[in-house]
């Protein structure tokens, strides 16, 4: 009987060890912070326990408080890691009914297989995405995600991400509230031979130019010969501005600048007055065959002894561009003794401003107009519309901007409104839209710069607002509710290629292009239209039962010719992104009727070294529009917390842009003389990445100085190499003594260069691109000191930044440290 009993006694024993050992794996599964695959069968069970006790878990706003996001970048290996940390006191469980929303770049951190969601599209549209950690996260602890990718900047990563449950309630996470994305880290930035390089590489070029720069003008101007040493002192009392032949704008321009009254007089002007006349001539004798006398040709007279001053034209354009140089070489009101004979190298030289993506206030176009006319750049692509976004106001089709200016929180693909991409604040639900009033605000102050405005609506693709806008109404139809295509756009988006072959198609077009011109009409006549015809899918339309029933194989090579004849009837001409008329392929030139050909302006603007041969030798014009070249949106750094898309360049920085000369860029040497020709050169700001007027200002700013240089004039060294140097040193000292300041004062936030810094001969010495650019440093991050060249510093560890040059020190702004370690002599990065 008493081993019987021991024997019982032993199975109690192993029971009860069976039993709490169970309890302790229960334990530890709910505690461990990382997800084990092994265990994805037990989740339901789990949650089911949790949401009988979900006080003691955190609630959503407790989620958007509490969880801290954190993304942490080793650039040397590719490694990007999420980490997700419970900063509160209760456990943060993703169930089934939430989920985290954000924005995503192109597809490109879209490895979260651990992390998804059991939704139906964790996808929702355009890279906005949703994940779901997927354990509890415990007080204190964290849970990460891992991928692998290249060549990653801050901005490859968007703010303000929310939690949000399936009843459309949601918090932004606080974590992620942060317009510069400070919650991304870069492990290991400094690339120590990058730093040496351009050290050396400033240091080699000096940093400053010799000879007094006061008379330059940029653009560089074809001829500028000082005749003597007199002056022309402008006095308010006696000088008067001559108004004649129609050119109130430009006089009142010159009048504002400079202080001077106007005299509208146009016949008896006494000649005793002290002058300046602005004076259109029906032809002016400039030599030069490669230049366009009639878009920004002019000549500029200074005459000491009789104090009077003659700015001439053949066009209004030409008379603004003449004034733009009279501002640059007038010297506190005094007018060196000069003659000025200029004209450009290009009749077009613009730049693409996209206010679909993310919104551009108007305020901010107008400054960007202004710089334009300072630079003598006349041609402004105004893009209203594009997937993310409509932002014209067309009376007709009032939907267009009611739901598609309106960006609002969402949790499928089929939401009312646009959902709130690429890091918009989904608690911000105002429409951003440009009404009649402000279109028409744009085209006067346009206008009286002698600056053409051209709208860039993107069709047939990328029109994803467009066709959801129009959904509202029942007499319009953008896309084939019996169309089987299934297709992804290059940014993901699903349906978003207008359907050519639908008749209401046509009647959509003919209203945006009749408001159009309405809109032009009495301000500055619709010269040309941007259809954009960019990147559409191969696949769109290509089961619609419409284009089956009329034969057409292609909506979009059908559409795009179909939309030049239109305008034409309208006598508008079109312009395009080169993929108008290429093939998929991009090696073929789809067939286009030499009369379509004509009423067609090209944008190059893929790097490929084939495309520009291939569209001249067809006899299209073109504009050299290279992303690697002339994409503003391009970091202009090639450090990890530079700004902007980095899918065309790794960075363009001035230099490059410099360089680059639009004649190389698109060549043809086997074109013959009715080939196409290069009509000019356009920068282009997509603004992704783009959220607030001060970002804006620093991605295009000084860059499009250098763009506005490459169109106007032909460089030295674009023949003789050897000249590089020369004429890099003079235009760097040109920004930074004479139109630093100049934008500073119209209140530009120009992007500012972080110092180099490096030691020789046991001396400190830092530079940066602009010379004259002060430099300070600082041990602490709070007291600036104003760096002297040369100097002798103690070992420790140093701050360099460049500034403005703003004598109000609330006013200065300061670029990103350089951080340098001094130590016996030496530096590290």
């Amino acid at each position: 009987m008493y081993p019987r009993v021991t024997l019982k006694f032993e199975k109690v024993v192993k029971c009860f060890f069976i039993v709490f050992g169970i309890i302790l794996l229960f334990i530890f599964y709910i505690g461990v912070p990382k997800s084990d695959p092994k265990r994805k069968g037990t989740r339901n069970n789990l949650q089911a326990n949790i949401k009988s006790e979900r006080t003691q878990y955190a609630s959503l706003s407790d989620v958007g408080l509490f969880l801290k996001v954190s993304i942490k970048v080793f650039k040397s290996n590719g490694s990007v890691t999420i980490v997700f940390t419970n900063t509160g006191i209760k456990t943060i469980f993703f169930d089934d009914d939430w989920f985290i929303a954000l924005s995503v770049t192109n597809g490109k951190y879209n490895n979260f297989d651990k992390f998804h969601c059991k939704r139906e599209n964790n996808v929702l549209d355009g890279f906005f995405i949703t994940i779901c950690p997927d354990v509890p996260i415990l007080e204190g602890q964290s849970v990460s995600l891992s991928m692998q990718k290249r060549s990653v900047i801050r901005s490859n990563f968007f703010p303000n991400w929310y939690v949000a449950d399936s009843k459309l309630n949601f918090v932004l996470l606080e974590s992620t509230k942060d317009e510069d994305c400070n919650f991304v880290h870069f492990m290991d930035d400094v690339d120590e031979r990058e730093e040496r390089r351009g050290f050396e590489s400033l240091s080699a070029e000096g940093s400053t130019l010799d000879e007094d720069v006061s008379l330059k003008i940029l653009p560089k101007p074809l001829k500028l010969r000082k005749l003597s040493n007199d002056v022309v002192r402008l006095n308010h009392d006696d000088f008067r501005i001559v108004i004649s032949n129609g050119l109130n704008l430009e006089a009142f321009y010159l009048s504002d600048r400079t202080g001077i009254p106007l005299f509208n007089h146009e016949t008896d002007v006494p000649s005793s007055m002290k002058q300046i006349e602005l004076k259109l001539l029906d032809k002016l004798d400039i030599d030069c065959k490669e230049c366009s006398v009639r878009n920004g040709g002019y000549k500029i007279r200074v005459i000491p002894e009789n104090e009077i001053i003659i700015i001439e034209a053949v066009t209004r354009e030409g008379i603004m561009s003449g004034i733009q140089s009279f501002i640059s070489i007038n010297n506190e009101g005094q007018v060196p003794h000069v003659l000025i004979i200029d004209a450009p190298r290009y009749d077009y030289r613009g730049i693409h401003v996209d206010t679909a993506r993310n919104f551009v206030d108007k305020e901010e176009i107008f400054k960007i107009l202004e710089i334009m006319a300072l630079y003598k750049m006349n041609k402004f692509i105004f893009q209203l519309a594009d997937d993310e976004a409509w932002r014209l106001e067309v009376p007709s089709i009032p939907e267009l901007t009611d739901y598609g200016s309106k960006r609002s929180f969402c949790n499928t693909k089929e939401c009312e409104f646009m959902l709130p991409y690429l890091g918009s604040d989904p608690t911000d639900e105002a429409r951003k839209l440009y009404n009649v009033a402000d279109y028409k605000e744009i085209l006067k102050k346009a206008e009286s710069f002698s600056i053409e405005v051209i709208p860039l609506i993107d069709l047939p693709g990328h029109s994803k607002a467009a066709i959801k806008a129009v959904k509202k109404r029942n007499d319009i139809r953008l896309d084939d509710d019996d169309d089987a295509s299934s297709y992804n756009s290059i940014q993901g988006y699903s349906n978003n290629v207008i359907n050519s072959c639908l008749n209401s198609t046509w009647n959509f077009y003919s209203i945006i292009l009749s408001t159009l011109t309405n809109l032009h009409e009495e301000i500055q006549p619709l010269k040309r239209f941007h259809i954009g015809a960019d990147e559409v899918p191969r696949e769109a339309c290509s089961l619609s039962p419409a284009c089956k029933k009329i034969g057409v194989k292609s909506c979009h090579n059908y559409g795009v010719q179909k939309i030049i004849k239109l305008a034409k009837k309208h006598n508008i001409k079109v312009q395009a992104w080169a993929d108008a008329v290429l093939a998929i392929s991009s090696k073929t030139v789809t067939k286009i009727p030499q009369s379509v050909k004509d009423n067609l302006l090209l944008n190059l603007w893929r790097p490929e070294s084939h495309r520009a041969p291939l569209l001249l030798s067809k006899g299209f014009n073109l504009i050299v529009s290279n992303a690697d070249y002339y994409y503003l949106d391009q970091p202009d750094t090639p450090y990890g917390d530079s700004w902007g898309l980095n899918w065309a360049a790794k960075y363009i920085d001035m230099k490059k842009i410099f360089r680059s000369s639009p004649a190389k860029l698109a060549t043809c040497k086997n074109c013959s003389i009715n080939s196409g020709k290069i009509a000019g050169i356009q920068g282009s700001v997509w603004t992704e990445t783009i959220r607030t007027s001060h970002r804006l200002d620093e991605m295009i700013f000084p860059r499009l100085l250098a763009i506005a240089e490459r169109g106007w004039s032909k460089p030295l060294f674009e023949d003789s190499p050897a000249e590089f140097n020369k004429e890099w040193n003079e235009f760097r000292n040109i920004v930074s003594r004479n139109e630093l300041p100049r934008l500073e004062e119209l209140g530009v936030e120009y992007s500012l260069p972080r110092p180099y810094v490096g030691i020789k001969n046991g001396l400190v010495e830092a530079y940066t691109e602009y010379p004259t650019l002060p430099i300070v440093y600082t041990t602490d991050k709070i007291q600036y000191k104003l760096f002297i060249q040369k100097s002798r510093l103690e070992d420790g560890i140093y701050y360099f930044s460049s500034r403005t040059f703003n004598v109000n020190e609330r006013k200065r702004r300061y670029s990103l440290p350089r951080r340098v370690h001094i130590s016996r002599g030496s530096i590290t990065y």
